[in-house]
């Protein structure tokens, strides 16, 4: 991947002037803009953003909870504690 990212500045230094510089410019600019536009997401609609991002980083169903997890652990522990 590395050295075909070399050959293709190598090629568009020969070809044209300035090209290597105009994308790498151009790079910066888009890469601003996403965490622009991320950040804008998240601001307006947290919850979605939030589920969404971890719906694509994380196998469904391993980073949701249940909500009877904390009442059932809470259970366990008055049981095996009774005061």
């Amino acid at each position: 991947m590395l050295l075909a990212a070399v050959a293709l500045c190598v090629h568009l230094a020969r070809r044209y002037h300035g090209a290597v510089r105009r994308a790498l410019f151009s790079g910066a600019v888009l890469t601003l803009a996403l965490i622009v536009a991320l950040t804008i997401a998240a601001v307006l609609a947290w919850e979605v953003f939030f589920a969404q991002l971890h719906a694509l980083f994380f196998a469904a169903g391993t980073w949701t909870f249940r909500a009877g997890i904390r009442r059932a652990g809470k259970a366990r522990t008055q049981r095996a504690n009774p005061e």
